[in-house]
């Protein structure tokens, strides 16, 4: 497996390694890749692969989150580096994997801040698979025997979500906070009354079901923040396939600069 994921397709241009092969200093050593989403599209499956690489060093965890909820620049050096490894040999990277990453419009910009030239990581699948997938993780085992149909929260949203892009249809859109953060579930599902049905839990999960699926909407906030050239959409089908996941593979270490 180690061997399989260093072997490059021939064609394959390989980039240079992010901060020319100098990830650390007196602080710490920076990420060379965020593998920043999207959630139930396979983050754990691509960061474990990543992490069968031999020049590739694993952080303290594998999700982080420092970026959206946990953010204080103060706390960039003091908390966030001291999660990956004091010191790295010439060649060696370390990455973690936070899929909230993708959804907020704050996180783009302050990434580009503290780690300029970071390869940006992006696996997405078929949006409708991802959507049923986050349906039977984030809601149906917290609304138990009151969970509506698929179907339901599914067409409510559209609603909800044409509604917002009317009312908005230039871009940027920030759906986490100007479209969902300014509603309630209930608002969001007109006639289904707060209760059981409507767990609080996992809220910012379950209500963007199709949300969640717009990669283009979510994406556009980090093409405007980072080199294109820095951002690497990977497809969960192919990671998936016997036959093309060695090759998508050595695509997502070209991108970051393995060897």
């Amino acid at each position: 497996a180690r061997s399989e994921a260093a072997a490059a397709p021939p064609g394959l241009k390989r980039r240079p390694l992010p901060y020319r092969d100098r990830p650390c200093d007196a602080r710490g050593c920076k990420p060379s890749f965020l593998i920043i989403g999207v959630g139930k599209c396979g983050t754990s499956s691509l960061y474990y692969y990543l992490q069968a690489h031999p020049k590739v060093k694993a952080a303290r965890a594998k999700q982080l989150q420092f970026f959206d909820h946990a953010y204080n620049a103060q706390r960039f050096a003091t908390s966030y580096l001291k999660s990956f490894p004091s010191s790295l040999m010439p060649g060696e990277v370390t990455g973690e994997a936070s899929p909230g990453y993708v959804q907020y419009s704050t996180v783009p910009r302050r990434v580009a801040a503290h780690l300029p030239g970071v390869r940006v990581l992006v696996i997405a699948r078929d949006p409708a698979d991802r959507a049923y997938s986050s349906y039977h993780y984030n809601y149906a085992p917290l609304a138990k025997k009151n969970a509506l149909p698929f179907s339901t929260l599914v067409d409510a949203e559209i609603r909800f979500l044409a509604r917002y892009f009317a009312e908005r249809p230039d871009a940027p859109h920030d759906l986490s906070a100007d479209c969902y953060g300014r509603a309630t579930a209930e608002m969001q599902l007109r006639g289904i009354p707060k209760g059981p049905a409507l767990p609080r839990a996992n809220q910012h999960l379950w209500r963007q079901l199709v949300g969640r699926s717009l990669y283009e909407v979510n994406l556009d906030l980090w093409y405007r923040a980072h080199a294109a050239e820095d951002v690497l959409l990977i497809c969960s089908e192919d990671l998936n396939a016997p036959s093309r996941a060695a090759a998508e593979m050595a695509r997502v270490a070209a991108h970051v600069g393995l060897r």
